[in-house]
Protein backbone atom coordinates (compact mmCIF):
# COMPACT_ATOMS: atom_id res chain seq x y z
CA UNK A 1 0.00 0.00 0.00
CA UNK A 2 1.33 3.45 -0.92
CA UNK A 3 1.13 6.20 1.68
CA UNK A 4 -0.18 9.12 -0.35
CA UNK A 5 -2.55 10.96 2.00
CA UNK A 6 -1.45 13.92 4.17
CA UNK A 7 2.21 13.65 3.20
CA UNK A 8 4.72 16.54 3.25
CA UNK A 9 5.35 16.17 -0.52
CA UNK A 10 3.06 15.07 -3.40
CA UNK A 11 3.31 11.28 -3.73
CA UNK A 12 2.21 9.36 -6.82
CA UNK A 13 -0.67 7.05 -5.75
CA UNK A 14 0.37 4.55 -8.47
CA UNK A 15 4.10 4.03 -7.93
CA UNK A 16 4.82 5.92 -4.69
CA UNK A 17 7.33 8.30 -6.23
CA UNK A 18 7.68 11.50 -4.18
CA UNK A 19 7.46 14.62 -6.32
CA UNK A 20 10.19 16.99 -5.17
CA UNK A 21 9.46 20.70 -4.59
CA UNK A 22 5.73 20.13 -4.18
CA UNK A 23 5.40 23.63 -2.69
CA UNK A 24 5.89 25.02 -6.22
CA UNK A 25 2.68 23.33 -7.43
CA UNK A 26 -0.70 25.13 -7.37
CA UNK A 27 -3.11 24.45 -4.52
CA UNK A 28 -4.86 21.64 -6.40
CA UNK A 29 -4.86 20.11 -9.85
CA UNK A 30 -3.58 17.17 -11.82
CA UNK A 31 -0.01 16.03 -12.26
CA UNK A 32 1.78 13.45 -14.38
CA UNK A 33 4.24 11.34 -12.42
CA UNK A 34 7.79 11.76 -13.72
CA UNK A 35 8.51 8.12 -12.84
CA UNK A 36 5.52 6.07 -14.08
CA UNK A 37 3.85 8.66 -16.37
CA UNK A 38 0.43 8.11 -14.75
CA UNK A 39 -1.72 11.18 -14.26
CA UNK A 40 -3.31 11.78 -10.87
CA UNK A 41 -5.18 14.46 -8.92
CA UNK A 42 -3.70 16.25 -5.93
CA UNK A 43 -4.84 18.86 -3.45
CA UNK A 44 -2.88 20.94 -0.95
CA UNK A 45 -4.06 20.65 2.64
CA UNK A 46 -3.28 23.75 4.70
CA UNK A 47 -3.40 23.70 8.49
CA UNK A 48 -3.43 26.94 10.43
CA UNK A 49 -2.72 27.09 14.15
CA UNK A 50 -2.52 29.97 16.58
CA UNK A 51 -0.80 30.61 19.90
CA UNK A 52 -1.77 33.40 22.24
CA UNK A 53 -0.30 35.01 25.32
CA UNK A 54 -1.39 37.71 27.67
CA UNK A 55 -0.22 41.16 26.70
CA UNK A 56 2.27 42.57 29.16
CA UNK A 57 1.37 46.09 30.06
CA UNK A 58 3.85 48.95 29.71
CA UNK A 59 3.55 50.10 33.32
CA UNK A 60 2.66 47.38 35.78
CA UNK A 61 -0.17 48.16 38.13
CA UNK A 62 1.06 45.90 40.89
CA UNK A 63 -1.21 44.72 43.64
CA UNK A 64 -0.46 42.35 46.47
CA UNK A 65 -1.36 38.74 45.67
CA UNK A 66 -4.10 37.57 47.99
CA UNK A 67 -3.00 33.92 48.08
CA UNK A 68 0.72 34.46 48.81
CA UNK A 69 1.22 37.76 50.53
CA UNK A 70 4.71 37.64 51.99
CA UNK A 71 7.62 35.32 52.58
CA UNK A 72 11.15 35.26 53.90
CA UNK A 73 13.82 34.02 51.56
CA UNK A 74 17.49 33.32 52.09
CA UNK A 75 19.44 33.23 48.84
CA UNK A 76 22.65 31.82 50.30
CA UNK A 77 21.81 28.84 52.52
CA UNK A 78 24.56 27.58 54.79
CA UNK A 79 25.24 23.87 55.11
CA UNK A 80 26.91 22.01 57.92
CA UNK A 81 29.39 19.16 57.23
CA UNK A 82 26.59 16.57 57.26
CA UNK A 83 24.74 18.41 54.45
CA UNK A 84 21.88 19.46 56.68
CA UNK A 85 20.47 22.88 55.99
CA UNK A 86 21.29 25.45 58.60
CA UNK A 87 19.26 28.67 58.41
CA UNK A 88 20.98 31.99 58.03
CA UNK A 89 21.05 34.27 61.02
CA UNK A 90 17.97 36.49 61.12
CA UNK A 91 19.96 39.66 60.36
CA UNK A 92 20.80 38.16 56.93
CA UNK A 93 17.23 37.30 55.97
CA UNK A 94 15.71 38.96 52.94
CA UNK A 95 12.03 39.84 53.00
CA UNK A 96 9.78 39.71 49.93
CA UNK A 97 6.17 40.10 48.96
CA UNK A 98 4.52 38.66 45.86
CA UNK A 99 2.93 41.27 43.65
CA UNK A 100 0.82 40.68 40.56
CA UNK A 101 -0.10 43.16 37.86
CA UNK A 102 -3.85 43.73 37.72
CA UNK A 103 -3.64 44.20 33.94
CA UNK A 104 -1.31 41.49 32.58
CA UNK A 105 -0.99 39.05 35.54
CA UNK A 106 2.82 39.38 35.57
CA UNK A 107 4.17 38.29 38.94
CA UNK A 108 6.98 40.14 40.66
CA UNK A 109 8.78 39.49 43.93
CA UNK A 110 9.37 42.82 45.64
CA UNK A 111 12.16 43.15 48.19
CA UNK A 112 11.04 44.63 51.53
CA UNK A 113 12.65 45.93 54.66
CA UNK A 114 11.92 44.02 57.84
CA UNK A 115 9.64 46.85 59.01
CA UNK A 116 7.62 46.79 55.74
CA UNK A 117 7.36 43.02 56.01
CA UNK A 118 5.91 43.20 59.50
CA UNK A 119 3.28 45.74 58.40
CA UNK A 120 1.73 43.40 55.82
Amino acid sequence: MIDHEYTPEIVCPYCGHEQSDSWEFSDDGTHECSMCDNEFNYERIVTIQYSTSKKECEQHQLILRSDFKKFIYDTEPVFDPKYHRVPLPEEQWRYYKCMVCSVCDKEVQALLTKDEYELI
